[in-house]
């Protein structure tokens, strides 16, 4: 969803997507051995709510040594965080940091984050009022429920959408309520699964769409799965179902997925957005390093770990912890959990590679690229399921070679179905 803010609308020229942001690293200077960008370095390092010593230190290095302060905007922006890391750079003291101006983009969208934010809580309370009226049982997940239990400040990360999980018995009985209060079809989405049953079949949420005060639409998913079928893991929901809690959040009881659920799916988030959306957002990170630290010491690590083995997604989940203490320097995840996660040796050896591809400037540029990566999300983060192994990588070819050539191709079909991908190719064929 492009969000359509003062400072959005500045840097719209560029690809505000994650990296696509970034210039080739051969016309960057200030780059650091790894192949990072200075833009990408102060960006992890102030995507963080308690700042250390050596965060600091790092932030006034780099500035030192030159910034471009439009890119470092638009990729704090696209990650949706551009409040945080504005407050911890201003924390510098450094005569190179436009305070002034930084000052001015700070205030103003951290007052669009509070209200878009505050929007989509009190329209989350609206549903919650009407499945309890019903007695429909839902769960609040993602962004809807982090954003309000992670953060003090809730200007600080953007909710984008309303994320609720439901049983799919239940979906068809609350969608005629939902769309009283004015929620439609998503156009892109039924454009390529037109009935319920497609949907149902091939996909694992229903979004639903209705015109929002701020100049952009409220987004509802409704999950019933968390991954898209090929890669839906057995009793994968209904675990999170048994082991979900409520909670009391700004004097409402809702029920959440249990700590080291919420974990689970924030890392499932990261593989959708990068390898599926070709899009990196900062802000998954941020979440896992406020869930760690706030809740770290009521999270059954030794559950988490038996769910990451049972689940059959042990490489993603250790690709995903490692790439967030390589990336974001943190050393608050006990050292004992990765070692019980830790792969083979010849898995390992892709995942950091694949981690230390994560600082490059272009997620999906070059043909060699392209074909790592599909090979490391496919055999390495995946379990390697060989009847569906075909299938889920043609669905997962064709938005890279989209990008590859260039082609502004919608990337909403990556990880579904052998189905889906004939569809979209007669459409672009036509």
């Amino acid at each position: 969803m492009v969000m359509q803010s003062f400072f959005w609308k500045k840097f719209d020229n560029s690809n505000c997507k994650g990296y696509n942001l970034i210039k080739p690293l051969k016309d960057m200077k200030n780059v650091s051995p790894n192949g990072r960008s200075p833009e990408e370095r102060i960006l992890f390092a102030s995507s963080k709510i308690i700042q250390s010593q050596e965060d600091a230190q790092v932030i006034e290095e780099i500035i030192s040594g030159g910034v471009n302060w439009e890119r470092l905007i638009g990729l704090a922006a696209s990650c949706e965080i551009l409040p945080l890391v504005i407050k911890n750079i201003l924390r510098a003291e450094n005569s190179l940091i436009p305070k002034p101006a930084l000052s001015k983009i700070y205030k103003r969208c951290q007052k669009e984050y509070t209200l878009n934010n505050l929007i989509l809580w009190n329209e989350f309370k609206e549903i919650l009022r009407i499945c309890g009226k019903e007695n429909i049982p839902i769960l609040a997940i993602k962004g809807i429920a982090l954003t309000e239990l992670l953060y003090k400040d809730t200007g600080v990360r953007r909710t984008s959408d309303i994320d609720i999980m439901i049983n799919t018995k239940d979906l068809l009985r609350l969608e005629p309520s939902l769309r009283k209060l004015g929620y439609g079809d998503d156009p892109d989405e039924i454009a390529y699964l037109p009935t319920r049953k497609d949907i149902l079949k091939k996909s694992q949420h229903l979004s639903l769409k209705k015109a929002g005060s701020l100049g952009y639409p409220i987004v509802l998913n409704l999950h019933w799965d968390i991954l898209s079928p090929l890669r839906t893991v057995k009793n994968l929901t209904s675990g999170f179902w048994q082991r979900a809690a409520a909670q009391e959040v700004r004097g409402e009881r809702i029920k959440t997925l249990s700590w080291e659920d919420t974990l689970l799916v924030s890392i499932f988030e990261i593989y959708k957005d990068f390898i599926q959306k070709n899009n990196f957002l900062a802000k998954r990170y941020l979440d896992i390093s406020q869930i760690i630290e706030l809740y770290g010491d009521c999270i059954n690590w030794q559950e988490f770990i038996r769910h990451s083995n049972g689940y059959g997604v042990r490489g993603l989940v250790y690709f995903a912890l490692s790439s967030h203490k390589e990336l974001c320097h943190t050393r608050i995840l006990p050292q004992e959990v990765l070692e019980k996660l830790k792969p083979s040796a010849v898995k390992r050896f892709f995942i950091n590679k694949f981690i230390r591809m994560l600082d490059l400037a272009n997620p999906m540029f070059g043909l060699r690229k392209i074909i790592f990566y599909f090979f490391v999300s496919e055999v390495i983060l995946f379990p390697n399921r060989w009847r569906v192994f075909l299938i889920r990588s043609f669905s997962w070819a064709y938005p890279g070679i989209a990008h590859y050539k260039n082609l502004k191709l919608l990337n909403y079909f990556a990880g579904q179905s052998l189905w889906l991908s004939r569809r979209f190719l007669k459409k672009v064929i036509a």
